[in-house]
């Protein structure tokens, strides 16, 4: 969903250009046949065409999924190339859509070894998709059209990917090659975990919810302690209890400080991962959505956290 080679976007480009049959693609493409059906299938799969049968004639048309409007709307005319969108250019780009990242991250996320990340950001910084600041990697603020295509690409593709997953499921937060959603079924469990209070039950603290949630990445990782707690903020950053059901979590199942503050910034909430270290280091914290520390007192004898 979030990989495209040069001739796919060759062909999507071309049909965004109203070229919408097979044999019109051969002759604006210049590519055969058989490589136009196997392309358009393969951008179907990845819910950026769709077709319908007129005639004779096999009409392809741009999806209606997010993803496939932003692509369209980046590409329309003349004044932006492909080349800085092709195969892991794409997912490199995504990795920093909505937070810098560093390149160790970046190679996290995207499944690429570093130095294939080095070489990656290199072919961007040519084309000025993104910048460069020591070890961290940021896509420029000032180019607005690449930003907004970014960030929306990365949304409609996080729901393109939670359609195979659910039929009824609800993105809650997503970034980049990442989302949290709510569902109460999965038709697919791969690369899911479950997260956030769902995740809190199974490991020893028994909160009651109608509703499950879960976690989908790219790189599909293990969730620690301090990811599922995180990713129970973010789900709803304004309600104080979710903000003290993770502390009470943290503080049952330990934390790293240094792994909590990189995923924070990761994330893009430093500062609320600052807040909670120095709350679960028992430092004062001037936040009103933090509990009182007689009311987590409270919580920790509710739920025998010692």
């Amino acid at each position: 969903m979030y990989i495209l080679n040069k001739n796919e976007l060759r062909v999507f480009k071309s049909v965004c250009d109203g070229h919408v049959s097979a044999a019109a693609l051969i002759e604006d493409t210049g590519l055969s046949n058989i490589s136009i059906y196997r392309i358009i299938q393969s951008l179907s799969s990845k819910k950026l065409v769709t077709s319908r049968r007129d005639g004779k004639i096999n009409i392809i048309f741009i999806s209606s999924h997010g993803h496939s409007k932003a692509l369209a709307t980046y590409l329309e005319g003349n004044s932006r190339a492909i080349e800085p969108l092709i195969g892991s250019r794409l997912l490199a780009m995504l990795s920093a859509s909505s937070n810098q990242k560093t390149l160790g991250r970046i190679a996290t996320e995207t499944r690429l070894a570093p130095e294939s990340v080095r070489r990656i950001v290199w072919a961007l910084k040519g084309f000025a998709a993104v910048a460069q600041d020591g070890d961290v990697i940021s896509i420029p603020q000032s180019d607005k059209i690449l930003t907004r295509f970014l960030q929306d690409f990365s949304r409609g593709a996080c729901a393109a990917v939670l359609d195979d997953i659910t039929s009824a499921g609800r993105i809650l937060w997503c970034e980049g090659l990442q989302f949290i959603f709510a569902s109460r079924e999965l038709k697919d469990t791969s690369g899911i975990r479950s997260t956030g209070v769902t995740a809190m039950s199974q490991r020893g603290l028994q909160f009651i919810s109608d509703t499950k949630y879960y976690h989908y990445a790219y790189w599909r990782p293990s969730l620690k302690p301090e990811d599922i707690a995180l990713h129970n903020i973010l789900i709803d950053p304004s309600s104080s209890r979710g903000i003290a059901y993770s502390l009470l979590f943290l503080f049952k199942s330990g934390y790293r400080s240094g792994y909590l503050r990189r995923q924070g910034d990761a994330m893009g909430v430093g500062e609320l991962s600052e807040l909670m270290i120095k709350y679960l280091d028992g430092e004062n914290v001037e936040n009103l959505l933090f509990p009182s520390r007689s009311d987590m007192q409270e919580l920790r004898i509710q739920y025998g956290v010692k």
